[in-house]
């Protein structure tokens, strides 16, 4: 994982960046009472964390790029990024404030606005609604579901894709291969959703598991093009891959990467 931390004393070749985040987002500090904890690079990003007692946001940024993470404290600690509820993008909070109708591109660094125009824009969202930096208040998560779902499944929903139906491929694939994957001494180490957002290895899903031998890892080939091809990798060398498309169902595709898998990895 390439992370490095900073001190915030530390001088770096990207450190205009972050002075844009401090700059625009200034007002979180005397608004919001959030505190700047840490600086770290993640990938092309820069990233600022600031807390208080009622949530961690994480502003990452490049010069095309800008994510802002709110992840609600739980006890103490920032919610997990899996946990779809206590941890939301920035972009959610157009969505409930529009009911999924505002303009994606104001928030897209890579397009006509820019860095400078997506944060300044961010932190409007932001002033408009202090309640969720502030307060125990929170969004209303099922409302928001609710929206995403609606809007997917306009855009999508003649293709018989349907939101949230049915169990990711490597939720599958974990299920019918526990009992192998134990008889083998591999223990699962995480998957994409418990990395951050402006994590590129975010980008496509995958499942890493690792024993005394190594790590395997089963994940998609990618996330735009051939996003229904999965395959696996033993230290990094290619074992076998299976395109879902086509078979009937993710179970029938899970028992057949299996099966390629264990003649492999014994």
């Amino acid at each position: 994982m390439n992370v490095k931390i900073l001190g915030f004393a530390e001088q770096s070749p990207r450190g205009s960046l972050f002075e844009k985040i401090h700059r625009v987002f200034a007002f979180i500090a005397t608004d919001f009472q959030l505190t700047e904890v840490s600086q770290l690079h993640k990938d092309e990003n820069c990233v600022a964390i600031y807390r208080n007692q009622h949530v961690q946001l994480e502003c990452a940024a490049s010069e095309i790029y800008f994510h802002a993470e709110i992840r609600r404290m739980i006890n103490g600690v920032p919610a997990p990024y899996e946990n779809e509820r206590d941890s939301i993008g920035f972009e959610d909070l157009a969505i409930l404030e529009s009911g999924h109708d505002y303009d994606h591109f104001m928030y897209f660094a890579a397009g006509a606005t820019g860095i400078d125009g997506v944060m300044r824009n961010t932190a409007a969202l932001f002033k408009r609604h202090p309640e969720v930096f502030l307060t125990e208040r929170w969004i209303d998560a099922e409302r928001l579901r609710e929206l995403k779902a609606a809007d997917f499944n306009k855009k999508f929903g003649k293709s018989g894709l349907v939101y949230g139906a049915g169990k990711p491929f490597i939720d599958i694939f974990d299920s019918i291969a526990a009992a192998w994957l134990r008889k083998a001494g591999l223990r699962k180490r995480n998957d994409h959703r418990q990395l951050a957002p402006y994590d590129q290895e975010r980008v496509c899903q995958h499942i890493i598991y690792e024993n005394a031998r190594g790590r395997l890892k089963i994940s998609q080939l990618d996330w735009r093009d051939d996003y229904t091809t999965y395959y696996a990798d033993f230290d990094g060398k290619h074992l076998t891959s299976v395109d879902t498309g086509k078979y009937p169902t993710f179970e029938e595709a899970a028992r057949a990467l299996l099966n390629a898998i264990m003649a492999h990895v014994r």
